[in-house]
């Protein structure tokens, strides 16, 4: 998944971190990922972010996008909560034979070597 933001920053950020976490629409964390720090001037900024979410097994998710000012653990700034929506549909290709829920969890493993 791919994703194109444009923001209007009032001030300029030498380092800025995101973070973004998947969730189910019924709010049970699945996944979060971290990118590099990158530089925000002043005014309008775009950035894309790209996402792995091959793995996620069929059904209804959101993310979450988090802004975190780099070296600084504590202070972020949620964006917004449902930024986007999207959901996962089983295909041929992606056969579970379960469904995705709280007991089993939302993410593929590969499969499993036994050596």
């Amino acid at each position: 998944m791919e994703m194109k933001l444009l923001w209007d920053f009032k001030k300029e950020f030498q380092s800025l971190k995101m973070r973004i976490a998947i969730f189910t629409v019924s709010q049970m964390a699945v996944r979060i990922t971290y990118y590099q720090a990158f530089h925000a001037k002043e005014g309008f900024n775009e950035q894309t972010f790209v996402i792995d979410i091959s793995r996620l097994l069929p059904g209804r998710y959101y993310l979450e996008l988090i802004t975190d000012i780099a070296g600084m653990l504590v202070k972020h700034d949620v964006l917004d909560r449902d930024v986007i929506a999207f959901e996962i549909q089983a295909t041929e290709e992606k056969k579970v034979f379960r469904a995705a829920n709280a007991s089993w969890g939302y993410y593929e493993l590969p499969e499993t070597i036994c050596k």
